[in-house]
């Protein structure tokens, strides 16, 4: 083991890819939905079937690239050169998607439908998947994945949390309106390149080079795998579909947080509380996750992902209870923050548990397994956003009104307090069924 052994400044590399791919999904997911209502002027339907829409391409694109990263035999491996190809015109698009030109409104959402495939689709598959894959290819150590899997996320919360935070104040800075909206997407879009370019940079994949020293294992035949062989082999692990589903739940969630600024907006008052909103959920998950680092030595990622979901359920809960009261809507929110944390920071790794301890390993098409779960996150994004759309079409909501009517304040009550509840019931019940014997409690 060695051998697999990862460095500080490795495992860091690793973690700041997970900044990159925030400053892209984090700004897309809060403040997409809310610049084509409110800026644009498109309807909030129209908005939410965009992205809904573009996560059929999705179910390709993932499995797709996960294949060419199974496929792959690069210089650098499999994953890491994908990633370098990507950065700079993944932030092309993510600019050119908040600049929406005055024109008519079949052609803007026919604009903004391929701008958003860019950035998700097309040049996020390109990199997510092969970002998150490098978690099984840089070591095959239970303990060092689940250490990294939660540095990662403790990052990637971190630049959900200064994104959602200081996104609108990038906005007014850069003038506002549409020209604020281009300068802070250029700006996260050079961001997201450099945090990613260091990870492609500084990580080495250690467990491909081991396959090719190995030719007799499943990894080193991978490569000689059908497609309809691989997709036999993934869709029979169970405990990877498990996790692909705990993911898309998730990220569901995820996804209606682009009704915060909504909430803020129109319930609290002030759109400028959305930063308040994602501190209360992200800060108190960024402290429970750096406890984790001491606790994963002791308990199993199941164990640790189930008893915070249940700890999620009941802050949301309250949450729910207090939705008028400022205050005590925080606190259940600081709860929830909490109990995701756990199964937010151990996601990749218990892929990759999935991959290599599962009865039906997948040891061959990481690449594959990770493009599913990536499809899982995406899909689920999507769902979120395009929920906050259908939702808030179905209450009434009106860009231009100060003053929402009560089907609308329900809506938006809906999308950002009882679907996070409901998806972390559905979740807990997932989890009892994951089943993946590594050796940990």
């Amino acid at each position: 083991m060695g051998k697999d052994k990862m460095s500080l400044g490795e495992k860091l590399a690793y973690s700041v890819g997970g900044a990159g791919v925030n400053c892209t999904i984090s700004f897309v997911s809060a403040f997409l939905t809310y610049y084509l209502t409110n800026s644009v002027g498109m309807s909030a339907a129209v908005a939410g079937n965009i992205v809904l829409f573009s996560r059929v391409f999705d179910a390709f694109s993932d499995i797709g690239m996960g294949t060419l990263i199974d496929r792959s035999h690069f210089k650098m491996g499999k994953a890491r050169p994908w990633i370098l190809m990507s950065v700079i015109p993944s932030g092309i698009a993510l600019t050119l998607l908040f600049t929406v030109p005055s024109m008519s409104a079949n052609a803007q959402w026919i604009y903004a439908f391929i701008m958003y495939n860019l950035v998700t689709t097309v040049f996020g598959t390109s990199i997510n998947v092969p970002s998150v894959s490098l978690n099984a290819l840089a070591t095959d150590s239970p303990k060092e994945r689940s250490t990294i899997s939660i540095m990662r996320m403790t990052i990637c919360q971190l630049a959900m949390l200064l994104v959602q935070n200081f996104a609108l104040v990038l906005v007014d800075g850069f003038g506002g309106e549409q020209k604020g909206w281009t300068l802070t997407a250029a700006l996260l879009g050079v961001l997201s390149a450099v945090f990613l370019a260091i990870t492609a940079l500084g990580v080495k994949e250690r467990t491909a080079e081991q396959a090719k020293e190995k030719t007799n294992t499943a990894s080193a035949v991978g490569s000689t795998l059908t497609l309809g062989q691989k997709l036999s082999i993934m869709f029979h692990n169970k405990n990877l579909l498990l996790v692909a589903g705990t993911t898309m739940l998730t990220f569901i969630a995820v996804g209606a947080s682009a009704g915060n600024i909504y909430y803020a907006q129109y319930i609290l008052g002030d759109r400028n509380l959305v930063g308040a909103l994602a501190m209360a959920k992200i800060l108190p998950g960024l402290v429970a996750m750096l406890l984790l680092l001491k606790v994963s030595a002791k308990l199993s990622k199941k164990k640790m992902s189930l008893y915070g979901q249940i700890i999620a359920v009941a802050g949301g809960l309250f949450a729910c209870l207090n939705a008028e009261n400022y205050t005590l809507m925080l606190i259940g929110l600081i709860i929830m923050g909490i109990g995701n944390a756990p199964l937010s920071s151990l996601q990749q790794a218990m892929v990759a548990d999935s991959i290599t301890y599962s009865k039906n390993n997948c040891a061959g098409v990481e690449g594959m397994s990770y493009g599913l779960n990536s499809f899982a996150m995406k899909f689920g994004t999507g769902m979120g956003a395009a929920i906050v759309g259908w939702l808030l079409a179905a209450g009434g909501f009106a860009a231009q009104a100060e003053v929402q009517s009560a089907a609308t304040i329900l809506a938006i009550k809906s999308i950002v307090l009882y679907i996070p509840v409901a998806c972390a019931v559905i979740i807990i019940i997932m989890l009892l069924g994951y089943n993946v014997q590594t050796g940990e409690n």
